[in-house]
């Protein structure tokens, strides 16, 4: 896939080749493909689509999922009713605009859990002689998979490319100052740095930025009186300090 080709699908109207796009971006990178400003701040979004993207396919999506599981409440009567439970509760959250795996009763990515869920639905169904049902969970947790895979690409990619140069730093500012809000990610992003952060760039931009402002959050919460705050910042630059040191959190 050339550039112009990439650039096209991340910023298209199909939330399918979005993520074909960025499921592409590391064999891009790895042939000598130019990483720009645009291509690692749109690639990199994907990891917060929930907030951002409208596409129709997408959306469709949602109506159809939505509307189909209501028509599987029998699971409930059975063990797969936790399953059932977690994708109704998470896709509910991206309708509104949060991660939300509080229905599952293990979870450490929404997207595996769900793919999960679906595969264990499947396969009861299959079990139940219920061809239809299951392959209907199959095809749905091969979409969630889809969407797995999109940001282990993109993060793969992060973590492999060893040259920043500013415009590619402001790409990756610019969707890390986003990720803040949806912290877990923030980390997880600046995790795949660990092998540049002696790169000047990255080092002034990006850790020595954020440990910079954290700080000053910080102190405008002491003045407040706002101890506990205070203290939940204390603990990020905790980590903070050991991401900039390629170190583990």
């Amino acid at each position: 896939m050339n550039k112009e080709e990439l650039v096209r699908k991340l910023a298209g109207d199909s939330f399918q080749e979005y993520l074909e796009a960025c499921s592409e971006l590391p064999d891009y990178a790895k042939n000598g493909g130019e990483l720009d400003q645009e291509i690692i701040e749109r690639a990199l979004f994907v990891n917060l689509f929930p907030f951002w993207a409208n596409h129709q396919d997408l959306n469709d999506k949602y109506d159809e999922i939505i509307t189909e599981l209501p028509n599987h409440e029998e699971l409930v009567l059975t063990d797969k009713k936790y399953d059932l439970l977690g994708l109704s509760v998470f896709i509910n959250g991206l309708l509104n605009r949060v991660f939300d795996v509080s229905g599952f009763l293990w979870a450490s990515n929404g997207f595996m859990s769900c793919k999960t869920a679906c595969n264990s639905i499947s396969k009861y169904y299959k079990e139940q002689g219920k061809d239809k049902e299951a392959t209907y969970f199959h095809d749905l947790s091969e979409w969630f998979m889809s969407i797995y895979s999109a940001t282990s690409a993109v993060f793969r990619t992060i973590m492999n490319t060893s040259v920043w140069n500013k415009e590619m730093v402001s790409g990756l500012t610019n969707f890390l100052d986003e990720s803040l809000k949806q912290y877990g990610i923030f980390e997880w992003i600046l995790s795949g740095l660990y092998e540049v952060v002696d790169d000047p760039l990255i080092k002034e931009k990006v850790f020595d930025h954020y440990i910079e402002s954290f700080k000053k959050a910080r102190e405008n919460l002491k003045k407040e009186k706002n101890k506990e705050g205070a203290d939940q910042i204390t603990e990020k630059l905790k980590n903070l300090r050991k991401l900039a040191k390629g170190q583990d959190v």
